[in-house]
């Protein structure tokens, strides 16, 4: 006999036969109403939520090889959208729950980390370290998040040690990624020359010339229109009367090879991953290690993505009636753009490689080439038409356009892709470190106080260097450095009481929680380059932009919350919050946010037990109220405030009003 099972499905046992199996196992509905999900504020067995809540477990996340862990819920978590499209490695997806709640607010949902508040970069939490992700969907689950819970939550739990054994993992990924869908169909350099002549043949008939005279003046200027000629024919002598091009008309050897301007710049994605992992535990104390590092490159050569992490976990308990324990995690991460590539400031511009390579026409050279036949003194030929011009090392140059490109295509003249990519630098790093500790403590009969306690520390400075070669900054240059230091406290005490009286079930919650957050922002821009290709700021000479400031936010919320359970079969759940956010006049402060829900399992009645086809059914209302205090905008820590914007003028400092008061 071969006895089959599996997590979450129940175990068979069947006959062993030689030839090929197929078997099928059930789900076994009572297990999976036991797993316990994380919730707001605390845990719940599956079968008890009366609000709307989905989760995604560690086996899930392992499947997927992902940057950032909110990659993993794409496609895993109904009503949850993910918008991860832009391609650029480490790069946050936009996540929307339920649609858009806001017009002029943020729609970005409020993540906690093993229960408190983070507003990181969500690639900062390596995939290997998380164990589930819960996403609360609707105002009843997510009501004790008060004023920031409008737009869904997503709790994040991280991988703790298990209670016995010791044990050490090392996991190895590498994986290749390449454009999903190709690019539509262009014209080739024939097809764009034979419509540009009649394009060209055309417009002078509008504008009063006879068909005759037209074909004439066209096959005379079509060149000095286009601005190249990459043919070996001569420029009058390229097209017949009709429009075609000469039956011997052939691309020049020199340009066949240098018309391509995607190959150079795209390549095949790279990706390796190495996680190592240790834990140790028995009864008492439970330690747990990980250290990551991530690589990965984009289908741009220009963009990259670097991560690389560490976190320690411990639980101790001295005593049976008292638990402890801390968390430390830390991540260093560096993230290359290209300038102008989608998600960055220069993204609607020439910059970006693929707006440029689209629209830049087939007959256009990405390196400089001889557009005669050269002779030396005495007659002999030195370079053919077509031959590429070499510097004095001997490699090929980039061609601006200045001279090859027509006058119609202006915007493109003295710009370059892959010049410009090569000589340009985007890129940003961070360092962060977080610290979680707890304590709880039994006491009487069924209670448990808890005090929580968070620190989040995080640094990033983004950089632009521009080239005074080449693009935008031509003859200038150009640099900018921002710095950015956040600080993130937060303080949570909840006192819980659970008790079980023969069917009925009875949980409690009253908590109160503060929250902090400060922000140091520097910025400096500058200009003027006095030696090429060195990005510092000490290099450049005329600062033209300088900015500083501080932002400080603060929140405190009182919750509670009650739940009942019947026989397993009947629940409810209340929940109340009052918080307090600094981003409101002080007479508008605080509010009330609330939630109510009730839930039947109706699979657990007498009348439904015998119904064969009938695994799980279970019927749940609920209603709740919630809130939004992220106004997405420069000045939304301010919103009520009168806000004044500084300037020089005459040499003296001055100060205008930016916004009004609005309480």
């Amino acid at each position: 006999m071969l006895v089959i099972s599996y997590i979450g499905y129940q175990t068979i046992e069947v006959p062993a036969r030689h030839n090929m199996m197929e078997i099928r196992l059930r789900p076994n509905v009572n297990e999976l109403d036991e797993v316990v999900v994380q919730v707001a504020y605390g845990t719940a067995l599956k079968r008890s939520i009366t609000g709307a809540v989905s989760v995604v477990d560690s086996k899930q996340i392992e499947m997927r090889p992902v940057s950032s862990v909110i990659s993993v819920l794409n496609g895993a978590v109904p009503g949850l959208q993910i918008i991860d499209g832009v391609g650029q490695p480490g790069i946050e997806a936009e996540v929307r729950i339920r649609g858009y709640s806001s017009v002029n607010g943020s729609n970005k949902p409020l993540y906690v980390v093993d229960g408190m508040p983070y507003t990181g970069w969500i690639t900062d939490l390596n995939p290997a370290d998380i164990e589930s992700v819960s996403v609360l969907k609707d105002a009843a689950s997510c009501a004790l998040y008060g004023s920031r819970a409008s737009n869904g939550v997503i709790l994040i739990t991280t991988k703790k040690a298990k209670k016995q054994g010791v044990s050490l993992q090392l996991d190895i990924r590498h994986g290749f990624s390449a454009r999903g869908q190709g690019d539509y169909e262009r014209m080739n350099a024939n097809q764009f020359m034979e419509t540009m002549w009649q394009g060209y043949r055309n417009q002078l008939i509008s504008n009063g010339s006879s068909p005759e005279e037209a074909t004439i003046a066209t096959n005379n200027d079509i060149i000095s229109k286009v601005g190249i000629n990459i043919y070996n024919k001569a420029d009058n002598a390229l097209f017949d009367a009709n429009g075609h091009l000469a039956s011997d008309a052939r691309i020049l050897d020199g340009y066949k090879d240098d018309l391509d301007w995607y190959s150079p710049y795209t390549r095949n994605g790279h990706r390796q991953e190495y996680n190592l992992s240790g834990e140790s535990g028995n009864e008492k104390n439970r330690i747990r290690f990980s250290l990551g590092y991530l690589n990965e490159d984009g289908y741009t050569r220009k963009s990259d993505f670097n991560r690389l992490s560490g976190s320690l976990n411990a639980d101790f308990t001295p005593r049976p009636w008292l638990k402890t324990g801390l968390s430390l995690g830390g991540t260093h991460q560096k993230t290359n753009w290209d300038i102008g590539a989608a998600g960055s400031a220069q993204s609607n511009n020439l910059s970006n490689a693929f707006y440029f390579a689209r629209r830049i026409a087939p007959i256009y050279p990405v390196h400089l080439h001889y557009t005669e036949d050269v002779f030396a003194s005495d007659g002999s030929l030195l370079h053919s038409k077509g031959d590429y011009i070499l510097n004095e090392e001997g490699g090929k140059q980039y061609d601006d356009g200045s001279e090859s490109r027509s006058e119609s295509d202006a915007a493109s003249n003295g710009r370059h892709l892959l010049w410009e990519s090569e000589k340009n630098k985007l890129w940003n790093a961070a360092n962060t470190l977080q610290g979680n500790a707890y304590v709880d403590v039994s006491f009487l009969r069924d209670f448990t106080f808890s005090l929580k306690g968070n620190i989040s520390l995080r640094n990033i400075e983004d950089s632009q260097y521009g080239n005074a070669e080449i693009g935008a900054y031509k003859d200038t240059g150009f640099i900018s450095k921002i710095d950015q230091e956040y600080k993130e406290y937060t303080l949570q005490q909840l006192l819980a009481w659970k008790h079980q009286f023969g069917r009925h079930f009875v949980e409690w919650m009253v908590g109160h929680e503060n929250y902090d957050y400060k922000l140091n922002f520097d910025a400096i821009q500058k200009k003027n380059e006095s030696f090429p290709g060195i990005d510092e700021l000490s290099n450049f000479t005329t600062t033209t932009y300088s900015e500083g400031y501080k932002d400080t936010y603060r929140t405190e919320g009182h919750f509670t919350r009650a739940r009942y359970d019947y026989n397993e079969t009947y629940f409810a759940e209340a929940s109340f919050r009052r918080d307090g956010s600094s981003i409101f006049h002080t007479d508008h402060r605080w509010g009330n946010f609330w939630s109510v829900g009730i839930g039947w399992m109706l699979s657990n009645e007498a009348f439904l037990k015998n119904v064969s086809w009938l695994n799980r059914l279970k019927l749940r209302v609920s209603y709740g109220q919630v809130g939004n205090d992220n106004f997405g905008s420069s000045n939304g820590l301010y919103q009520w405030m009168s806000l004044y914007g500084s300037a020089v003028n005459g040499g003296e400092a001055a100060y205008y009003k930016v916004q009004n008061e609005n309480p």
